[in-house]
């Protein structure tokens, strides 16, 4: 089964994207940055979502330290900036899609398995 890292340092957007993931992904989770790297230090993980503005090392910063060790990890990120400028912004890490905050749980559930291979509800 596909392992997605949630990363959110708002405990209850966290636990909303593990709860909404959880039915068709293994779902790990993490505070943030650091802690986010040390999960996969010891966990393989097919994907990462991950908020942008968190504090101390951002939703960039993770995305940029995986993508040098792990190039072919997916990320998808979630944001309440406009998801059309996060994406410019992010062009050149390769991030599949940005769900914009607040957002829909089947909403998220269907970007994230469309780009994962799951078969859409």
């Amino acid at each position: 089964m596909t392992t997605v890292l949630v990363v959110d340092d708002e405990r209850l957007i966290r636990w909303a994207l593990a709860q909404t993931l959880s039915n068709d992904f293994v779902v790990h989770t993490a505070t943030g940055t650091d802690e986010a790297l040390g999960v996969l230090e010891h966990t393989s993980v097919d994907a990462i979502v991950t908020d942008l503005n968190m504090p101390g090392r951002s939703g960039v910063d993770l995305i940029t330290t995986v993508r040098d060790k792990h190039p072919e990890m997916r990320f998808f990120v979630v944001s309440t900036f406009p998801c059309r400028q996060v994406m410019e912004r992010l062009q050149d890490l390769c991030v599949l899609a940005c769900i914009h905050k607040p957002f829909r749980t089947a909403e998220l559930l269907r970007i994230v398995k469309s780009h994962l291979g799951a078969p859409a509800a």
